[in-house]
C-alpha cells in the first residue's frame, strides 16, 4: 500500500486519480482486471477502497493490482462511505488534480480516460464530466442514452436524448446530473460541493450530488466523443439485483426529497414509490415469481416506508 504523498511527481502524461469500490465481487473479479489493463497507463493513480471483503478476496486484490493504493475501510459503507474514503485519500495531495469514479464493471477503451481528462480541462466552466454509457449489446452508432438530469418529484435521473444516432448529437452537452460509477471531476468540485451523504449507503447518491451541485453552480458536462460500457455483471442465476437495492433506492428517493425540497414534495415521492412497489408487488404475486420478484418488491415496499419515517439506518 503506497503512501500517497510518495508517489513520483506528476509528468505531462500522468492524468487523474481514478478511485473505484469493492465488496466480495467474484462474479466480475476477472472482468474487471482485464479492464483496468485498458486505462491503467493513462492514470496518475489507482485507489481501491475494499468494503470488508473476504480475508481471501483481499488477499486476491493485492495480487491482482500491485501498483494500486488499497484502503482496507474494515466495514461495509456502501458506495458512499468507500467512495468518500477514497476521495479524502485523494485530496491529502494537491498535485491530484481531477478525480475519477468508476465502477468495477464499467468497461473504458484505451485513450478514453485521456480523452475524458482533456475534456474536463478544456474549459474552467466544466466541474463534472462523463462519458456516453453503452449498454451490452447496444450498436456502437446509438447512443442509448445522452446526458443526464432528474425528477424533481421522483427524485430518479433520466436521459436529456434517448436513443439517437451518435452521428446526430451534438459534440457536447450541458447537463443537471451525472452517472455516479463513470465520471470524472476536477478536485475543486469535491472542495465545494463535499463529500458524498453517508447515510444514504448506496443508490441515489449521483442525484444529492447533482442537486448540491446546482446549488452551488457546479457545471456537469458530457460529450459523444467518449465512449464506456457498463456491463452490468451480477451474480451467477440472478435475474436482477439484490431485494435490499429496492429497498435503499425507494427509501433514498423519499430522503431525498425531503432533504432538498421539504415535506410537501417528499409526500408526494412517497406516493409514487408506494404506488409504484404495491404495483410491482401485485404483479409479481399475480406472475406467481415467488422466488425474486415478490421479495423485490415487498423490499420496495418496505424502503417506502423507512423514507416516510426518515430510518436512515443502514444495519444490515
Amino acid at each position: 500500500h503506497r503512501d500517497l504523498h510518495s508517489c513520483p511527481t506528476r509528468r505531462s502524461s500522468d492524468l487523474d486519480l481514478l478511485i473505484t469500490i469493492t465488496y466480495n465481487d467474484d462474479c466480475r473479479f476477472k472482468e474487471w482486471v482485464d479492464h483496468y489493463q485498458e486505462y491503467k497507463d493513462e492514470l496518475y493513480l489507482h485507489i481501491i477502497v475494499d468494503n470488508n471483503s473476504s480475508e481471501n478476496y483481499q488477499r486476491l486484490l493485492k495480487e491482482s493490482f500491485p501498483d494500486s493504493v488499497i484502503i482496507e475501510l474494515g466495514y461495509n459503507g456502501g458506495c458512499t462511505a468507500a467512495y468518500n474514503a477514497g476521495i479524502k485519500y485523494a485530496l491529502e495531495n494537491p498535485q491530484v488534480d481531477a478525480i475519477s469514479l468508476m465502477g468495477n464493471d464499467i468497461k473504458v477503451p484505451t485513450g478514453n480516460m485521456t480523452k475524458l481528462y482533456d475534456f474536463l480541462m478544456s474549459t474552467p466552466n466544466y466541474s463534472f464530466v462523463y462519458p456516453i454509457i453503452l449498454h451490452p449489446g447496444e450498436p456502437d452508432g446509438i447512443a442509448w442514452e445522452y446526458g443526464q438530469t432528474y425528477d424533481k418529484q421522483k427524485m430518479q435521473p433520466y436521459a436529456i436524448i434517448r436513443n439517437s444516432k451518435i452521428s446526430d448529437l451534438p459534440e457536447f452537452l450541458i447537463a443537471e446530473s451525472g452517472p455516479g460509477g463513470c465520471n470524472l471531476a476536477k478536485r475543486s468540485f469535491y472542495e465545494i460541493n463535499g463529500l458524498q451523504d453517508e447515510k444514504m449507503f448506496m443508490y441515489s447518491d449521483e442525484m444529492d450530488t447533482a442537486i448540491r451541485a446546482a446549488k452551488n453552480g457546479l457545471v456537469f458536462a458530457t460529450t459523444k466523443n467518449i465512449f464506456a460500457w457498463h456491463l452490468h455483471i451480477n451474480e451467477p442465476g440472478k435475474k436482477q439485483r439484490n431485494p435490499m437495492s429496492a429497498y435503499l433506492m425507494a427509501r433514498n428517493h423519499i430522503y431525498l426529497a425531503r432533504k432538498h425540497f421539504g415535506r410537501k414534495t417528499m409526500l408526494k415521492t412517497f406516493g409514487k414509490e408506494f404506488k409504484k412497489s404495491l404495483h410491482s408487488l401485485i404483479l409479481s404475486i399475480y406472475k406467481g415469481d415467488c422466488k425474486e420478484g415478490i421479495k423485490y418488491s415487498w423490499n420496495m415496499l418496505k424502503g417506502s416506508f423507512a423514507g416516510l419515517f426518515n430510518n436512515m439506518k443502514n444495519d444490515f
